[in-house]
């Protein structure tokens, strides 16, 4: 909504600019606080605490690296300007990589496919890539790497949350199917027939477009 807000109301070039300052300073003060905290012990998944939870924070993080890596590749800037935001765009993917979000990382996977087809440009894959490996050595390095999320991306099949997340997906599209036009209402998933779909008991789907769905 932000950026809808700049692309209608902000017609200026210094206004633009002021906004797009305030987006930079304002990641790389809370990637900071984020990295300080995470690092220093105090959660084991990264959160922004003015975001909130670590899937809500990765949600943020996604939408300014998406600016910060299209900034990177469009803005005619200074090499040391160049250096400072892509510094921010490099601590931003680290901060989201410690999320241990996946629908987070899926997110930002496509996001990036997206800038490299539309700018017709490899070079965000390849940065984020090579970023990415050095992040994983060092994690490994630090010991802190192997934690339960990541080692549940080889074995889904023991991964609880996620076979109770495709149960509820499952879940909402028989739901569909049963009430094609309507579905079951605004706010109603918790009124859905769990037995019937054989889904746990929730009060949403775990992700918004399945909860619509229904």
């Amino acid at each position: 909504s932000l950026f809808v807000i700049i692309v209608n109301d902000v017609e200026t070039l210094p206004k633009i600019r002021l906004c797009l300052r305030l987006f930079i300073i304002s990641t790389a003060i809370g990637v900071a606080w984020g990295l300080f905290d995470n690092l220093g012990g105090r959660h084991f998944r990264l959160e922004i605490k003015s975001l909130g939870y670590p899937n809500h924070t990765a949600t943020y993080l996604v939408m300014m690296l998406a600016l910060l890596i299209s900034l990177l590749l469009l803005m005619e800037w200074s090499a040391r300007v160049k250096m400072l935001v892509g510094t921010v765009a490099g601590a931003t993917v680290l901060a989201l990589f410690l999320t241990y979000s996946r629908g987070g990382w899926i997110a930002f996977a496509a996001c990036l496919l997206f800038l490299s087809i539309s700018l017709k440009q490899w070079k965000p894959i390849v940065a984020v890539a090579l970023l990415t490996t050095m992040i994983l050595l060092g994690l490994q390095v630090t010991g802190r790497l192997w934690t339960r999320q990541i080692t549940m991306l080889a074995h889904l099949d023991q991964d609880d949350n996620a076979l109770k997340r495709l149960k509820m997906w499952r879940g909402s599209v028989l739901s569909l199917q049963d009430r094609p036009l309507l579905g079951v209402g605004p706010r109603n998933f918790k009124n859905l027939d769990y037995e019937r779909y054989d889904m746990p008991r929730f009060d949403h789907a775990h992700s918004l477009f399945f909860t619509v769905l229904a």
